[in-house]
């Protein structure tokens, strides 16, 4: 179904860039503004892609979208590993963290820190420390809470963002 609706996404995007082609001159674009298009056009259908696959997003900004994969472990510390796609479709480097996170209510230690390109994407993971909540297996997760902060240029420290916190619901019957 996925294979399918990409091949759909990808003709849609070929019909729709024909159609908008005799108002651009390619020709006429530098290599680094035609990469630029290129780039937000690979992230669009990652994100239509996931959106079709009803992706849960942490994060669903317009320049900015962080979702969960589905890949999830506890490694050999003791961390449940959480998969994760930062999206950055914005013209600088931006770099992303966890505020704080819980789990079942245990307010947990956590692992992420991310720095992506301007309009790149980059597979990451979410690592939080479960011993902190008193459980020793995936199964005994019933939510884990995630408040966020970023930085709109990693180049400039004065532009942090925190978002709301995210509760993400597992094991629940």
């Amino acid at each position: 179904m996925k294979r399918t609706v990409s091949i759909f996404m990808i003709i849609m995007l070929l019909v729709t860039s024909v159609s908008f082609a005799e108002e651009i001159d390619y020709a006429s674009l530098s290599a680094e503004k035609l990469h630029k298009i290129i780039n937000l056009a690979r992230n669009e259908l990652v994100i239509r892609e996931s959106v079709a696959a009803k992706d849960v997003y942490l994060i669903d900004e317009e320049n900015l979208k962080i979702y969960l994969t589905g890949n999830q472990e506890i490694d050999w510390m003791g961390y449940l590993a959480l998969g994760v796609v930062v999206i950055n479709n914005t013209d600088k480097t931006i770099t992303v963290g966890i505020k704080n996170s819980s789990i079942n209510g245990w307010e947990v230690d956590n692992i992420f820190w991310a720095q992506v390109s301007a309009n790149k994407k980059k597979k990451d993971e979410l690592s939080f420390k479960i011993e902190d909540a008193d459980i020793s297996a995936i199964e005994e997760i019933v939510e884990i809470e995630i408040a966020f902060y970023y930085y709109r240029d990693a180049d400039d420290w004065n532009t942090r963002v925190e978002t709301e916190p995210v509760t993400i619901h597992l094991n629940v019957e």
